[in-house]
C-alpha cells in the first residue's frame, strides 16, 4: 500500500494547508513491505499480520484476527482541525449482515471495536484519558451489529461531553448491498453545517446519500491517540476478512460527492 499526501490545487505545504484540503491517498494495498514503506512515512504503521486479496484494481486489505489492524497518527488524519473531514473508501462484503454475537465487527476507521481486549492494544504506551482504547474514537465509522452501535454502517463523532452524534446507513446491513461486491462509501463530517446545510454528517454510497445526522453537534472530542483502519472484533467468527478495504482516501475537509 503507498501513500502519497498533496495539497489539491496547489504544491505541498504548511502554509497552504489552511486554505485548501490535505489528501491523505492508500490506494496499492500490495502488502505488509509497501504499507510500512509508504511515501507519507513511519508514522503509518501495520500492526499483526493483515491479509491481502485481490481488489479492484490490484490488492485490498481485511483482517483475520483481532490483533491486527492499520494505525494512522491523529495528526494525519484529521490536519489542523477534527471538526471537519471525509473518508472514502471501496468496501466489499463478505457477509449479508452484522449479527449480533455471531458475525465478526468490523471496523473501518476510528476505534477497532473493543480494541482494549486486544494484546497489541495493551501494549500501547498511550491510552485515551478516561479509556480503555489506544485508538482514537473521536470520528469513527463502524459496521454495526445493533447491539454493539446501530445495525448498518455509520458514521460516529463523540463530542467533548460524551455524547454520540450518528448518521446511519441501515440498508449496507441488507442484501441491498449484495455479498462480494466493491461498493463506495464517502464518510463526511463538518458539525459547522456540510455545503451550509443543517446536516453535520452523511454517509454516501456509490456518489448516493444514504444517511444524514442534522442535530448540531458543540465540538468533537480531542484525543491524542493514533486512527484505526481496517479493524475487526471477533473476526474469528467468519472465515477470512468479514469486509474487505481498498483504495482509501482521507482528506481534512468536509467533500462531497
Amino acid at each position: 500500500m503507498s501513500a502519497l499526501a498533496l495539497v489539491v490545487g496547489s504544491s505541498v505545504g504548511e502554509a497552504a494547508r489552511p486554505a485548501r484540503a490535505q489528501i491523505e491517498l492508500w490506494n496499492h494495498l500490495n502488502g505488509t513491505w509497501s504499507v510500512r514503506h509508504s511515501v507519507v512515512g513511519s508514522g503509518f504503521r501495520v500492526v499483526g499480520t493483515p491479509v491481502f486479496r485481490d481488489g479492484l484494481f490490484g490488492r485490498s486489505v481485511g483482517v483475520l484476527d483481532d490483533e491486527s489492524v492499520l494505525l494512522m497518527p491523529s495528526s494525519e488524519f484529521f490536519g489542523p482541525d477534527n471538526r471537519q473531514g471525509t473518508v472514502t473508501v471501496l468496501l466489499k462484503k463478505r457477509m449479508v449482515s452484522s449479527v449480533p454475537y455471531e458475525t465478526p465487527l468490523p471496523g473501518v476507521f476510528g476505534s477497532q471495536p473493543y480494541d482494549f481486549q486486544d494484546a497489541w492494544c495493551a501494549a500501547e504506551p498511550v491510552k485515551n484519558p478516561g479509556g480503555d482504547s489506544c485508538t482514537n474514537y473521536a470520528v469513527a465509522a463502524v459496521w454495526g451489529d445493533g447491539v454493539s452501535g446501530p445495525a448498518g454502517l455509520y458514521l460516529q463523532v463523540i463530542d467533548a461531553e460524551g455524547t454520540w452524534h450518528q448518521a446511519v446507513d441501515a440498508g449496507f446491513n441488507t442484501s441491498a448491498v449484495p455479498v462480494g461486491r466493491w461498493v463506495r462509501a464517502t464518510f463526511v463530517w463538518d458539525i459547522r453545517g456540510i455545503r451550509g446545510s443543517a446536516d453535520t454528517l452523511r454517509i454516501y454510497r456509490d456518489g448516493r446519500l444514504v444517511a444524514r445526522h442534522s442535530e448540531p453537534i458543540a465540538d468533537v472530542v480531542q484525543l491524542p491517540t493514533p486512527v484505526a483502519l481496517a479493524g475487526a472484533h471477533a473476526a474469528y467468527r467468519l472465515s477470512g476478512p468479514a469486509l474487505l478495504f481498498d483504495e482509501l482516501v482521507v482528506l481534512d475537509r468536509a467533500v462531497t460527492p
